[in-house]
């Protein structure tokens, strides 16, 4: 007797079909008959006796597991296909392993526990966002390029804001005698009003044109740097192997597409247009108050080490929060695809108060991230 199973698992995500294959395989009614499984779950073909590989709609293989796992071939793309399911079905072969001497029981149990989740949590950074992370936004923003013009840009604008403020100071001054501005001989505002007009006029006119160059230019910078980004991880996603798409779920990936891309494309550019300009105001000021007063380096350096301290624990502390925000967006995705996929099926079995809680419960956790 036979008994056809054409892709049972087609619609079931990584870690439900473990469970669903776990109990065919187990139930009593395929005892003693032969099972013929059609499936594209390469994490299941260890537990068969004999398998048959289709590719390219022929048969291009027919033998045991150990002989598939070392099958060669010239095809190198039907090679690759054959690796891929290989070390797909190798994320089930570790629990199967002999049990390591000098183990304690409970260190066994949940080692074995750990080994058998095909589908793992997802694992976030910690700590500080690392420099070669800033390094590698600038190297798809334009590389040193980019960091050049950019750097001149902030240098044109807090340069002409300074000398704005310094022609007002020199304005006021002169009231009743004429004055000299970098060399330049400047009638009192007695004589006339035209020349600081002017020049005022100018220097306003000046500090527009710079602030809208470092603006636009960090702009375009960060959309390309969104679209190299986005265009890395879309690569990485498709030319992914099997054991990717079994192992992840699918509102990881929603959220990667959806949540996170739009934060490529706005908010991370905000903000690194925001801290190249503060950057640029902070390093203007302290060079202002050196020039002017050179005792205030001695002032500046304790409050800068007391002011990075503090940051320090502000940005961990920030960071964080972030990545816990990230990492709660998950599964709400994940619960409202599996929710729209299994619609009819949890509306039959009358499930929809377990999946409203479950979502309401993964809601509440974002919402505490």
């Amino acid at each position: 007797k036979v008994i056809a199973l054409d892709d049972p698992l087609s619609a079931l995500d990584a870690e439900t079909g473990k469970l669903v294959f776990d109990r065919i395989r187990n139930c009593s009614l395929f005892k003693g008959k032969a099972v013929a499984v059609v499936t594209n779950a390469g994490w299941v073909c260890r537990s068969f006796d004999r398998l048959l590989l289709t590719y390219a709609g022929a048969i291009r293989f027919d033998g045991s597991w150990d002989e598939l796992a070392k099958f060669e071939c010239d095809d190198a793309e039907l090679a690759a296909f054959v690796k891929s399911i290989v070390e797909t079905a190798q994320v089930k072969s570790d629990k199967k392993r002999k049990k390591k001497q000098g183990k304690g029981e409970g260190e066994e149990a949940g080692e074995e526990k750990k080994k058998d989740v095909l589908i793992m949590d997802e694992v976030a950074e910690e700590g500080i966002v690392k420099f070669s992370t800033y390094m590698h936004w600038f190297q798809f923003a334009g590389g040193k390029w980019f960091l050049i013009f950019q750097i001149l840009f902030l240098i044109l604008d807090r340069g002409f804001y300074v000398m704005t403020e310094l022609w007002l100071a020199t304005w006021t001054s002169a009231t009743e005698n004429s004055v000299k501005f970098l060399g330049f001989e400047i009638p009192s505002q007695q004589v006339s009003q035209d020349p600081w007009i002017i020049v005022y006029a100018s220097l306003i006119f000046a500090s527009f044109i710079a602030v809208a160059m470092r603006t636009e230019w960090a702009i375009y910078g960060g959309s390309r740097a969104a679209r190299k980004l986005w265009r890395e991880m879309l690569d990485g996603v498709v030319g992914a192997k099997m054991i990717f798409f079994e192992t992840t779920p699918i509102g990881r990936l929603t959220t990667r597409f959806s949540y996170d891309t739009m934060n490529l494309d706005i908010l991370l550019v905000q903000q690194m247009s925001v801290s190249m300009i503060a950057s640029s105001w902070f390093v203007a000021s302290v060079v202002v108050m050196i020039s002017i007063m050179p005792f205030m380096l001695g002032v500046l350096i304790p409050v800068a080490v007391v002011y990075y301290r503090l940051q320090l624990y502000y940005r961990n502390t920030s960071v964080d929060l972030q990545r816990r925000d990230a990492l709660s967006r998950s599964p709400i995705s994940t619960l409202v695809g599996e929710l729209v996929d299994g619609l009819a099926i949890i509306k039959s079995f009358g499930r929809g108060e377990l999946f409203t809680k479950k979502f309401l419960d993964a809601v509440d956790v974002n919402s505490a991230a």
